[in-house]
């Protein structure tokens, strides 16, 4: 290469640099060269922005399951068996964020906090000829004391309760990479926290081999076998997020939210398996029972990943001269929370699920004010 095509490049950067600052102080996106600001300059020099917004989702758990339900005349070896899954019924929750723009070259941080709460109960019954089987994750052998037996049974009820939080707080600078597109990358700490609980009683109980109903837990005496779970998760880490907006020329247009991070935290898990055994005989009143439990609770430090996707539509209408701006956002919401549900299965040698986790999507309907 010739010595003076290398000479050329200091003047060619410093040159590039002049660009750059002319177009960081034109602040109108349709006069901006790429990277300009995204966002309104208003002249009170507040710089900050709200939002709120509601979200209403389910909640999907894996490692979970209660029962199975399988044919009556081979319990031990159940066939044409399906597992059972806990209903999750869709509850509301909410979002709000607070953030600051008043830094070095418009640089914005942001906090974010997300609350939801579910409870969810149901009542399940089998057809002729059907039974439910509790799974590997309830404590069999407390049935009485010996090897452990599959245990049938006509009547499930379970129900659930789950309350989760998160919290983020972001460092990023909102950039146009053409007038009409957005794409902002921030960096930042998540911390999430969530409890679970979940209890599945069964009832009438049915023994295969002898094809006798209600042997040792009918409901109508008040027995029951019951398997109760409680997950307690916290954790805290580094997080990268992707936030983008495309509009269709004017006020609407289409925005999609990511963000990936890696929590470090703790998984406390308690399983507690109790019997309430009738062994009333016939001249027996009130009834006796014979009531058993036995508990196992197991506590882990780990990392764990988690993910959040959210796609929409945008509304933003400036006022006051362009020194406001509202926007109305509702689209479709996911997350997931990798690593987090450490199931139990109480063996006497005991043994935790891997790579379970708790999920979340639904719909998401925000407002956001720029001042």
């Amino acid at each position: 290469m010739n010595i003076r095509q290398v000479l050329r490049f200091p003047l060619v950067l410093t040159t590039l640099g002049l660009l750059a600052g002319n177009y960081q102080d034109n602040k109108k996106p349709e006069e901006c060269a790429p990277l300009c600001y995204a966002g309104p300059t208003p002249d009170c020099e507040n710089n900050f922005d709200f939002m709120a917004g509601a979200i209403y989702e389910q909640v999907n758990v894996q490692g979970a399951e209660i029962a199975s339900l399988a044919d009556r005349s081979s319990a031990q070896y159940p066939s044409n068996s399906s597992l059972v899954q806990q209903v999750e019924t869709p509850a509301w929750g909410f979002k709000v964020g607070l953030g600051y723009k008043d830094w070095s070259d418009s640089w914005r941080t942001y906090a974010n906090y997300k609350w939801f709460k579910a409870i969810s109960n149901s009542t399940y019954q089998s057809s002729y000829g059907q039974i439910y089987l509790p799974t590997a994750y309830a404590n069999q052998y407390i049935d009485n004391l010996q090897a452990v037996n599959t245990l049938g049974f006509q009547n499930l009820q379970a129900g659930n309760y789950v309350l989760l939080q998160s919290a983020q707080f972001y460092l990023g600078r909102p950039s146009l990479i053409t007038k009409n597109i957005e794409l902002t990358t921030s960096y930042g700490v998540t911390g999430t926290w969530f409890i679970r609980r979940q209890v599945a009683v069964f009832q009438n109980d049915f023994n295969p081999s002898t094809g006798a109903s209600n042997v040792s837990y009918q409901s109508s005496v008040g027995a029951f076998f019951q398997n109760y779970q409680k997950y307690v998760f916290w954790g805290v880490g580094p997080i990268v997020s992707l936030h983008s907006v495309y509009y269709f020329g004017g006020s609407i247009g289409i925005y999609a939210d990511a963000y990936a991070g890696v929590t470090y935290g703790v998984s406390d898990v308690r399983t507690a398996t109790f019997a309430r055994r009738s062994i009333q005989l016939a001249t027996s009143s009130p009834a006796l029972f014979a009531p058993i439990e036995a508990t196992l609770s197991n506590k882990l430090f780990q990392f764990s990943p988690e993910y959040n996707f959210e796609l929409g539509f945008i509304y933003s209408q400036s006022f006051f001269e362009e020194s406001v701006r509202g926007s109305f956002m509702i689209g479709y919401e996911t997350s997931y929370y990798q690593q987090t549900i450490k199931t139990i299965t109480p063996d006497i040698a005991y043994r935790v699920e891997n790579s379970a986790g708790l999920g979340l999507q639904g719909l998401v309907i925000e407002g956001k004010i720029d001042f």
